[in-house]
């Protein structure tokens, strides 16, 4: 028994070096929950999925995503995951009012995502109100995309374990603790799917999961997850990407989540395409979300998360990223099957539907449309959120 003192030393030390080669890195991070004191929570969080994979390879090839409607107004060569690129969308996100960022984490994609994370720190650097950041998790996050996966078995359970903890490690090496999004003194995180089937997962999961974060990061973290994972412990359940739900789905009183619209993918149901229709769709979904909201005694905000699928997605065409204007049907799209140099800047479908970006394209903002609504519908919600309720409970 007395030689197990060494080794119980030796794992105290390595213990100590790891926590201050993380306090060294970031200041802010420490064994106390929730952000430093400067830190400002908003009465709402509302922010897009950002995702990180684009229209080219770091070498310069195209990507295999390589069909939509809506081209961005730049061309989609130019989305070459570059800190400039990043820089002109975040500056975008930021005009419109957006204070929060689904950060997608796709696997072989960590170059870009560093890109981001340095034109959000120059932003700030520079003034800017930047928004702040919150991971999101999704099958693409995995080496095997379509690889079940048992997260009772300690591998794989270790295997997604990993992926969060560098996600975590690869943001505090450029941002740090003010800059992630909390919610109810933990750390935002939002999920997808993580198979393309379901998984299988004890019904601790996320409790372990915030066990691990909380030994390795000093937090725990607010689990905002698809359906799949309602057995299994989160906080709640978000619609995000998630079949043929409602554009606009109150997922709680507190959780709403929003979409532009969706083109099915080849092959894929027609039947559960949703036209946009000029942001009639967009703009009808932000009206009902600020028609409900209210505040609470206390002064608790419903809703106080808002999330936007999505703000690049490409070929499922629900973002709302700055786009040439196009109205389909249109005798210039490519329809058949796509390929990297005949789509790579022209619109390419998989489905010959009706719809338009915007009601009409000759106005100079049509490219912005989804940004503009967005922007108006943002504040009006601040507002209410601002003058309503919000009072002491007092005695039931």
């Amino acid at each position: 028994m007395e030689r197990a003192r060494p080794r119980c030393i030796v794992v105290a030390i390595l213990f100590l070096c790891s926590t201050l080669t993380w306090a060294q890195a970031d200041p802010e991070l420490s064994a106390t929950v929730g952000p430093g004191p400067k830190y400002k929570h908003p009465l709402a969080w509302i922010g897009p999925v950002y995702f990180h994979w684009h229209g080219m390879n770091k070498n310069g090839t195209p990507t295999g995503l390589y069909f939509s409607p809506w081209l961005p107004l730049e061309g989609r060569a130019k989305w070459d995951g570059s800190v400039a690129h990043h820089k002109k969308h975040d500056r975008y996100l930021i005009n419109a009012g957006f204070n929060l960022i689904l950060f997608e984490d796709p696997k072989g994609w960590r170059w870009s995502q560093e890109n981001h994370l340095q034109s959000l720190k120059e932003l700030k650097a520079n003034g800017k109100k930047v928004p702040k950041v919150a991971p999101f998790f999704a099958a693409e996050s995995f080496k095997k995309f379509h690889r079940h996966k048992n997260f009772n078995r300690a591998r794989d359970f270790n295997t997604f374990y990993g992926i969060v903890e560098s996600w975590f490690k690869m943001f505090f090496k450029v941002m740090g603790r003010n800059d992630l999004a909390w919610y109810q003194d933990k750390v935002l995180i939002a999920m997808w799917n993580v198979e393309s089937g379901f998984h299988e997962a004890p019904p601790d999961f996320f409790q372990k999961m915030n066990s691990r974060l909380q030994r390795d990061f000093g937090f725990e973290a607010y689990w905002t997850v698809a359906p799949s994972w309602s057995d299994h412990g989160p906080d709640e359940i978000n619609h995000l990407f998630w079949g043929r739900e409602d554009v606009v789905h109150f997922n709680t009183l507190r959780n709403v989540d929003i979409r532009a619209g969706f083109w099915p993918l080849r092959n894929v149901d027609p039947e559960l395409f949703q036209a946009r229709d000029g942001g009639e769709l967009y703009k009808e979904a932000w009206k009902q979300v600020v028609s409900k909201a209210s505040r609470e005694c206390g002064g608790k905000a419903n809703p106080s998360l808002v999330l936007i699928e999505s703000y690049n997605e490409y070929q499922e065409a629900s973002g709302i990223y700055p786009a040439q204007c196009m109205k389909y049907p249109n005798k210039k799209a490519y329809v058949g099957k796509p390929d990297r140099k005949t789509c790579l800047d022209r619109p390419c479908i998989s489905h010959k539907f009706k719809d338009k970006w915007a009601n009409s394209c000759s106005n100079n903002r049509a490219p912005f449309r989804y940004l503009d609504i967005s922007k108006s519908m943002i504040k009006e919600l601040n507002r209410k959120l601002a003058s309503s309720g919000g009072g002491d409970c007092g005695s039931s």
